[in-house]
């Protein structure tokens, strides 16, 4: 399993899904066109010290997920409209792609994944923090490989 970013600008944010990516046991992250600098000392911050066990990795995403998929990983899109994350099965090759924090994926993105993953959420409630998402969605990965 592995997390993929498109466009996310906030360096806290980053640094959090590394440290979430690190702890869960995840493969890695990697960053999509439009994402805050990986090296930015608020990220290395941000990441308390985890940046340093995994780093960030660059990648052309479309290109990155058409290479995935043709190994046979599934690619999961983060999305509000998307199916529950509690009824769907994780424990494949799993990449998890979430997008900016005001925006979300853009269009070519969300129409490029297997399939669009959510967390569900009380009414009213318009989204989560890009970093919880992640920490969610790895999690769940992870508990799914384990029992």
């Amino acid at each position: 399993m592995a997390i993929a970013l498109e466009q996310v600008q906030d360096p806290g944010n980053l640094g959090a899904v590394i440290r979430s990516s690190v702890a869960s046991g995840s493969n890695g992250v990697f960053l999509g066109e439009g994402c805050v600098d990986p090296t930015s000392p608020k990220v290395l911050r941000a990441s308390v010290g985890q940046w340093f066990r995994q780093p960030p990795r660059r990648v052309s995403l479309p290109d990155w997920i058409r290479n995935c998929q043709s190994a046979g990983v599934k690619v999961y899109g983060a999305a509000a409209h998307g199916n529950s994350y509690w009824n769907l099965d994780f424990r494949g090759p799993t990449i998890f792609v979430l997008g900016n924090e005001g925006a979300g994926l853009g269009r070519e993105t969300l129409g490029m994944v297997d399939e669009i993953v959510a967390v569900p959420m009380q009414p009213g409630v318009e989204s989560l923090n890009v970093a919880m998402t992640a920490t969610l969605l790895l999690y769940e990965a992870r508990r799914q490989r384990t029992n």
